[in-house]
C-alpha cells in the first residue's frame, strides 16, 4: 500500500454486532433514512453538494438558506434531496455563477470521508 492511499476508518467501530443492541436514535435515523431515500431519489450529503454545483462552502451555505432545500438531520448529519437537487442543477443559474465547472470527485470524496467521521 503506497503513502499516498487514505484508508477508510471503521465508522462502525463500536457499534453492537446485535441490531437489537443498537440504540434507539441509529434505529430511528435509519428509518428515517430509508423511507427519505425511497421518497426522494435518493439522499446527498451536504459534504458533497458543494463540489455537485462547483462552489465555495460559503456558496452552498447561503444557496441553502436561499433556495430552502429539504433537508434531514440523520445520523448527526445533514442530507438533502437528490430529486430536488438534480431539478435545480437543471436551471440555468449561469448569472449566479458555479455552473460550468467540472466536479472534483477527488475533493469531493475527502469533503464526505472528513465529514463522516467529524463528531
Amino acid at each position: 500500500m503506497g503513502s499516498e492511499e487514505q484508508m477508510l476508518p471503521d465508522i462502525f467501530e463500536g457499534l453492537p454486532v446485535n441490531e437489537d443492541d443498537w440504540p434507539a436514535e441509529i434505529k430511528e435515523d435509519l428509518k428515517l433514512y430509508a423511507k427519505a431515500h425511497t421518497e426522494e431519489g435518493g439522499l446527498i450529503p451536504s459534504a458533497a453538494c458543494r463540489h455537485i454545483f462547483g462552489v465555495s462552502r460559503q456558496r452552498w451555505h447561503a444557496m441553502c438558506k436561499e433556495y430552502m432545500f429539504k433537508t434531514w438531520t440523520l445520523f448527526d448529519k445533514k442530507w438533502f434531496s437528490a430529486n430536488q437537487l438534480k431539478q435545480f442543477h437543471k436551471l440555468d443559474r449561469s448569472e449566479y455563477g458555479g455552473k460550468g465547472k467540472g466536479v472534483d470527485m477527488a475533493a469531493m470524496a475527502r469533503d464526505c470521508l472528513a465529514d463522516a467521521v467529524d463528531k
